[in-house]
């Protein structure tokens, strides 16, 4: 675009804004304006997330009131993109075909082209909406930059962010993890409640719970390098797989910590793993969602995107300081070093980590039972005699705190028998001769189970059992 043509479109959004309505797409009452620039600022800032609704039941959209300027801005940019136009059997059925690509590394390190999202046939107006809400949110001359860039062949940079809804903890302000990994603090459901308060005619049975199951949530954001493009109708679209070298133009690569989708699923994995254990409660990843710069892309959904949890609740959230993100990174770096530790560890982290949802008691000690066995059992005899005699000898500082620790594991043992061979159960467990409450004997169980994780991830290795000194006072004797 000349500068010519740039401040062309400079007025003539200048003129849209002081004619701007926002109205819903299928008929029905409008919203003020202010109201809707605050919507999208909260759902733009927060990776397109709808707070208020599935995306079906509000989409509201920008339009010009005034006609001769609504049709000077739509004659606009139907000549700017005469290029990649299809079309139809009159202007209003003019389209515009799009394409958004992930820039993935593979197994050679060579930078590839893998296809997000593409549309054949976006209808000007669409265009016309998505400058009139950049224009909105962030400005004219951000509008402007963004139609420049769209109408290049080269198209524009965009990140593409991986966006997980993360349960179990909350934060006060956000924090990055790495750089263009970060966790991000859920806001509470203000703006929505403003726009939901011009909705009064809308039949009650279109509100729903969106806004209180994210209330108090998190997201993991994990941002990965992309761009979109308009596709000349004469033209095939970009095959999945393409090096960028055999691109006919240049595309900028911005190198990210996670160059491909088995890079970021791995670190989602082992980062909630990681943040369960310094919590001492679970941490899950219940949906995933991909996300554009929403000034980079049309291929963006209309009223926002919805993000219900799905799966059961793990209850109230941990609180969690930069502190704690700080040394489940240090856990998280500790199961990359070591892959036969990362494997072997998967096991009883899941287990401990189901232990600590809500679920009977009885399912907690069998998953508590079969994680400690993934970590002390090597072999099919004597499995009780191993467990109890490896773990306490791991875990106790000297012999009279092995000695405790075996009987501790004994009685986790044979609770965990009785309850597999469906024997009677009480409500209490003997430990020795002690009577320990159903409760503090699973949570007992559960930090001498994570104990042992974290010491093995911070040994950076499994004892060598096969070494291991059966007599347990000659090792204290002699430490």
């Amino acid at each position: 675009m000349t500068e010519e043509r740039k401040q062309e479109l400079r007025q003539l959004l200048e003129e849209a804004m002081g004619s701007l309505v926002i109205r819903y797409r299928f008929g029905g009452p409008s919203i003020p304006v202010d109201v809707y620039r605050k919507y999208l600022q909260e759902h733009w800032t927060y990776y397109g997330i709808d707070f208020l609704s599935s995306a079906s039941s509000f989409d509201f959209a920008p339009d010009i009131a005034d006609v001769p300027t609504k049709s000077n801005l739509l004659d606009y940019i139907r000549r700017e993109l005469a290029l990649f136009i299809n079309r139809g059997t009159t202007p209003d059925l003019d389209c515009i075909q799009t394409a958004s690509y992930f820039i993935q590394s593979d197994s050679t390190h060579e930078d590839r082209l893998y296809k997000y999202a593409s549309r054949s046939s976006l209808p000007l107006f669409i265009v016309m909406e998505r400058l009139l809400e950049i224009t909105l949110v962030r400005g004219i001359e951000a509008a402007v930059s963004f139609f420049d860039q769209c109408s290049r062949p080269e198209g524009t940079h965009a990140f593409l962010r991986d966006v997980g809804l993360l349960e179990g903890v909350k934060l006060e302000t956000e924090v990055e993890v790495f750089e263009g990994v970060r966790l991000v603090p859920l806001p509470s459901s203000e703006i929505s409640r403003e726009v939901e308060q011009c909705l009064f005619r809308f039949p009650i049975h279109v509100l729903n719970d969106q806004v209180d199951s994210l209330f108090e949530k998190t997201l993991l954001v994990i941002d990965q390098p992309g761009f979109s493009m308009l596709c000349k109708a004469s033209e095939e679209a970009i095959q999945n797989g393409t090096r960028i070298d055999d691109l006919p133009f240049q595309v900028e690569v911005h190198k990210v910590k996670f160059p491909n989708v088995d890079a970021v699923n791995s670190f989602q994995t082992l980062f909630c793993q990681a943040l369960s254990l310094v919590c001492d409660s679970p941490v899950k990843l219940f949906i995933g969602i991909y996300s554009l710069e929403e000034d980079k892309s049309f291929d963006l959904p209309h009223g926002g995107i919805s993000m219900r949890r799905r799966g059961n609740p793990l209850g109230t959230p941990t609180e969690v300081k930069e502190a704690e993100i700080d040394k489940a990174k240090c856990l998280y770096d500790s199961l990359c070093r070591n892959s036969d530790i990362k494997e072997k560890l998967q096991i009883p982290i899941d287990r401990w980590i189901q232990s600590k949802t809500p679920q009977d008691p009885k399912d907690k000690i069998i998953d508590l039972g079969i994680a400690l066995e993934a970590l002390y059992v090597t072999s099919k005899n004597h499995i009780s005699r191993k467990l109890c005699y490896r773990a306490s000898w791991y875990l106790a500082e000297n012999a009279a705190h092995q000695k405790d620790l075996e009987t501790e594991f004994e009685a986790i043992y044979d609770y965990r028998s009785a309850v597999i061979h469906n024997r009677e159960l009480k409500d209490e467990v003997l430990v020795g001769e002690q009577p320990v409450p159903i409760s503090e004997f699973i949570e007992n169980a559960q930090d001498l189970c994570r104990q042992s994780i974290i010491k093995i991830m911070e040994d950076g290795e499994f004892p060598n059992w096969n070494s291991l000194r059966q007599d347990s006072v000659v090792r204290w004797a002699s430490s």
